[in-house]
């Protein structure tokens, strides 16, 4: 068995061992040469393969990681893992996955060897790395009857100061602030519930996910570290375009300091918070 397969085979392992994954997620990952951020015949070849094995039409949105060796300093190594991590998104574009269907293209850094004794090459040659993680929609199953059902107001009319209120179906461009057409109908039921009850004032909150404590996700388009508040700002800008009052309205980036655990996916997500016109929350 030779060092790469040693290699892929002892990431997966990895992988698996500390939860990641699920039985609705997938994954495909590459390696690259010291200070590259160029995919080699050989990892395009393996990343073809991977890739041959999801199934296209249950991917729901895809997280592209990528990380480096400790070998360069802190700012070098940050640049270069968004490099690798821009590097595997290219690649998959390549292979005809959606651009929508990202939702975070995020270079993580080095990862420190903490354990020295073994061959340190092969462990630094493993964390050279971009790992792509595909979120699946469950197996299709056969709809017997079909009811149809009044969806629940995204505002309840039971809400109260401070209550916060998650927008599941507002999904952003990965690695950017742009929100993807699909979100526009979530969009507008936020716009008209807003409408329905003009004494309400609301905080939007931006939240990435996979980042260290008190660290924001980088904007591919700018290059910097406020994604989080960007994707707040777009919603906010949303709002005040279709006639909500800017009055009523703030906006904020929370980081990746509020994980909500489990699913990654998860933590990728604009919330609002009731600011002012409705009850107090009860103690």
């Amino acid at each position: 068995m030779n060092i790469l397969r040693t290699i892929r085979l002892a990431c997966a392992l990895i992988i698996f061992q500390s939860g990641f994954l699920s039985a609705q997620q997938d994954t495909a990952m590459v390696f690259f040469p010291v200070s590259s951020d160029q995919i080699d015949k050989e990892n395009s070849a393996y990343l073809q393969n991977q890739i041959s094995n999801i199934p296209y039409h249950r991917i729901e949105s895809v997280m592209v990681l990528g990380y480096c060796d400790d070998t360069g300093s802190e700012i070098r190594n940050t640049e270069l893992s968004e490099l690798r991590a821009q590097a595997l998104y290219e690649a998959l574009l390549n292979h005809d996955i959606s651009s929508e269907l990202f939702r975070e293209i995020q270079g993580q850094g080095s990862i420190p060897i903490e354990n020295l004794s073994g061959d340190i090459t092969a462990k630094r040659q493993e964390n050279r790395k971009a790992i792509a993680v595909f979120n699946l929609a469950p197996e299709a199953v056969e709809i017997v009857e079909v009811m149809e059902v009044k969806s629940p107001k995204m505002i309840r009319d039971s809400v109260r100061v401070g209550d916060k209120i998650k927008l599941e179906k507002v999904i952003f461009v990965g690695g950017k602030r742009e929100i993807v057409m699909s979100s526009a109908k979530a969009i507008q039921t936020l716009v008209d519930e807003l409408r329905e009850r003009p004494e309400l004032h609301i905080r939007i909150e931006g939240h990435v996910c996979c980042t260290p404590p008190n660290t924001d996700g980088v904007e591919l388009g700018t290059k910097k570290k406020n994604l989080s508040e960007l994707r707040a700002k777009s919603v906010y800008d949303l709002l005040i375009s279709r006639g909500i009052e800017a009055e009523r309205l703030e906006f904020v980036g929370m980081k990746g300091d509020y994980p909500l655990g489990g699913d990654p996916a998860l933590d990728r997500r604009v919330e609002i918070v009731i600011s002012k016109g409705a009850e107090p929350k009860k103690d």
